[in-house]
């Protein structure tokens, strides 16, 4: 290769290097203040306020019930909340099942606007028409999930304290089942402590994770609706209500437990769905973001937009390690150089991604002996994300489709 080529591209590589590397040390900074134990909410109880509680469930017959027996267990009023499930195209008997519990079913039929943003845009649209002063708040849930007893009490704590939206603790419905829900599972712990109880930690804001998160109705009364459009509702509901001068508080008392994948296959899908929804996110909200921190100057906008970045900052990384291996590729005579810099840095990435895997569970009181298919193959896990990632930066083509859920549990197994 010709000498002033391969110092471009080797400039290139390094430049690329050095932004994956601050946003990585940013991200790094605020999760160390994960490292303390999550703030509680200590308002005191004034009111018991009415839930809605929205389940979205498309083909959950086998699975939903054990969701509902769970919300109809909550230490909470049974008169103060009403279980709503939206059964979205379905063709089994979910909508039956539901309505054999007492919920309030909403059916819904629509083969060319598929998703689940599209159908909380039509189920709020009426309820906003047929029951607008109903309920003081909305829960959303996943037919997937079952819900720990005391949830509707700790998010009622957080309307008695001025709470507009927060967020709950996602725990694993089957954690240890193989390394691919061990993976999601070392993931999603990592993001509730080291993301969220972090970010709560300092004054700054969580985000909703499709799934067990609460809002006030009023804030859907304001908005005139559920106004997403991309892949990923959450996120963009969350970006647009940071945007907004809104706080998601994370409240770890209220727990759920929500069903990971077991297929790799399935997981690739699933997470280039998700990919591709961020980057949609980002596009569709990033001026809004931009726009909060510098007419409010707003250091949660900001904080929420840098992280919208970790995709693109993520992709780089990716990028680098092409390029350099490219780089190696073409330059034979400095692979003997460079071959064992790149194998000992292999060796201490995996070393470093266990080692977190380890740390998150420790520090979330989870025991670490059956998670070890889990956190022998979390690298794994971790790269082919970055790689999915990557390609969802460059390549976004993807078409909802439902995943299938079967684990059926009780809240009281859970609890065992």
């Amino acid at each position: 290769m010709n000498d002033i080529v391969f110092s471009i591209l080797n400039g290139i590589n390094i430049a690329f290097g050095i932004v994956a590397a601050l946003f990585m040390i940013y991200q790094i900074g605020i999760a160390a203040f994960g490292l303390k134990p999550a703030k509680k909410c200590t308002a005191a109880v004034t009111k018991q306020h009415k839930f809605g509680i929205v389940i979205c469930a498309r083909n959950e017959e086998g699975v939903i019930e054990y969701l509902i027996d769970s919300l109809l267990a909550q230490d909470y009023p049974k008169e103060k909340f009403e279980i709503i499930v939206l059964a979205d195209n379905c063709t089994d008997r979910t909508a039956q099942v539901s309505k054999e519990k007492g919920c309030i079913v909403y059916e819904r039929f629509d083969d060319q606007k598929v998703g689940k943003g599209f159908a909380l845009h039509w189920l709020y649209e009426r309820m906003l028409k047929e029951c607008p002063d109903t309920y003081d708040a909305i829960c959303m849930f996943d037919a997937d999930n079952i819900v720990d007893k005391g949830y509707l009490a700790a998010m009622n704590r957080q309307l008695c304290a001025g709470t507009q939206i927060a967020q709950g603790y996602r725990d694993m419905k089957n954690p240890t089942d193989n390394w691919v829900s061990g993976g999601y599972a070392l993931y999603w712990y990592s993001l509730m402590r080291f993301y969220y109880v972090a970010r709560n930690n300092i004054g700054l804001t969580a985000m909703c994770t499709g799934t067990g998160f609460m809002f006030r109705w009023d804030v859907m009364k304001k908005l005139g609706g559920w106004n997403t459009r991309s892949m990923c509702e959450d996120v963009e509901f969350s970006f647009r209500r940071v945007a907004d001068g809104y706080k998601i508080i994370l409240d770890t008392d209220a727990v759920f437990y929500d069903e990971q994948p077991t297929s790799f296959a399935l997981s690739i899908r699933q997470r280039y769905r998700w990919a591709v929804g961020n980057i949609q996110g980002v596009l569709y909200c990033a001026g809004d973001l931009l726009k909060a921190v510098f007419k409010r100057h707003s250091l949660v906008a900001l904080d929420v937009f840098l992280f919208s970045l970790c995709i693109p900052s993520v992709s780089f990384m990716v990028f680098s390690a092409i390029l350099q291996l490219s780089l190696m590729i073409a330059n034979p005579s400095a692979l003997s150089a460079t071959l064992p810099v790149a194998l000992l840095s292999l060796i201490g990435g995996y070393l470093v991604m266990v080692g977190q895997g380890i740390l998150v569970l420790l520090l979330e009181k989870k025991k670490v002996g059956p998670m070890w298919k889990g956190l022998l193959l979390y690298p794994i896990f971790v790269v082919s994300w970055a790689i999915i990632n990557f390609v969802g930066l460059f390549y976004r083509k993807s078409v909802w489709k439902p995943i299938k859920h079967t684990k059926a549990m009780t809240i009281e197994q859970m609890e065992q």
